[in-house]
């Protein structure tokens, strides 16, 4: 049966979080049951994953748990997740993530009434147990509208530049997609859904930012694989290929690009400074970034000093300048 939207929550071994993510989602989604499917993709957990799900499968007829033959990887489970929904809509959403009270409601009043291409909902991070407790409060600089329309694809970027790697802040119109559209292309680089996000903006004409909090994103509880590599070398090839093979402008790379040099890169960069114990893979960032952004301006600008000054510096020069400017960007977008 067709559906309007798909909610799929790929996981693996997070029974703990998941039973949060599920608790605030089936609540929400009872009176949209026979519209929304709620798919839980479990990648051969070994943690209680089955017993969470079967708790709340009991009280709701909606949600659909499917546990993988075998471990397909994050990207493989992501990339099913994609291809079994059959809703409209999909909406792959972190298994760590929180849905805000009230929030779905509004979500499908903008999806019914505007139809988009792209919606992208906005959350905060929380690093404790208690992820009300962290909201924040304080407010822009500047006012913004809480639903920013667009029909330039270029002018969304703009807004959302690298969290077209987020998968839960990006629900995507599935219907829009080619017939022969391939959701597998980029797995095995752990950013395997930008394949559609990056689809859906290239044949789309219509996204929507709304711009207020969806969500509370768990901080510091992702790791098992190479960061630098991921962000810096995988998220710099399947840029190449939209630029080479979908004709997508060159101009999308260079906001991305410059956005994660400013904001994204820069608190990594002390991080992997600081913990000898860190939850990610291995490797040299330095290195690895050097050959990626050699010949960009802003890397030798925002993120150089990060690696050469002293540690103490480096957690200075990233607040007092790299968050100012980026916070007065911002506050002009």
């Amino acid at each position: 049966m067709i559906k309007f939207l798909s909610i799929c929550i790929p996981t693996y071994n997070r029974a703990s979080f998941l039973q949060l993510c599920l608790s605030q989602f089936c609540k929400q989604i009872e009176i949209y049951k026979t519209e929304i499917e709620l798919i839980v993709a479990d990648n051969c957990s070994t943690d209680g994953t089955k017993e969470i799900v079967d708790e709340f499968s009991n009280k709701y007829s909606f949600i659909q748990y499917h546990q993988q033959a075998e471990n397909l990887g994050a990207d493989g489970n992501f990339a099913w997740c994609f291809n079994e929904a059959k809703g409209k809509y999909v909406w792959i959403f972190g298994d760590d993530d929180v849905l805000l009270d009230d929030k779905l409601k509004e979500i499908v009043a903008i999806l019914t009434q505007n139809n988009p291409d792209i919606l992208y909902v906005k959350g905060y991070g929380f690093a404790g147990n208690n992820y009300l407790a962290e909201m924040p409060t304080n407010k822009a600089i500047i006012a913004k509208q809480p639903l920013i329309h667009f029909t330039s694809n270029k002018k969304f970027i703009q807004q959302i530049n690298y969290f077209t790697t987020f998968a839960s802040g990006n629900i995507v119109n599935k219907n829009i997609l080619p017939a022969d559209f391939n959701s597998s292309l980029w797995t095995n680089t752990n950013l395997v859904q930008t394949n559609w996000i990056f689809e859906a903006l290239l044949v789309g004409n219509k996204f929507i930012l709304m711009n207020e909090n969806v969500m509370a994103i768990k901080t510091n509880n992702t790791g098992g694989y190479k960061l630098f590599e991921t962000f810096a070398s995988h998220y710099d090839n399947i840029l190449n290929y939209f630029i080479e093979q979908r004709k997508m402008p060159k101009s999308f790379k260079k906001i991305i690009q410059f956005n994660m040099l400013l904001t994204f890169f820069p608190q990594f960069i002390i991080q992997f400074r600081k913990e000898k114990d860190s939850k990610f893979i291995k490797e040299s960032p330095q290195q690895i970034m050097n050959k990626v952004f050699k010949n960009n301006l802003w890397y030798y600008l925002f993120c150089y000093p990060v690696f050469l000054l002293p540690i103490g510096f480096a957690e200075m020069y990233c607040k007092k300048v790299l968050n100012n400017f980026n916070r007065l960007l911002n506050a002009f977008k």
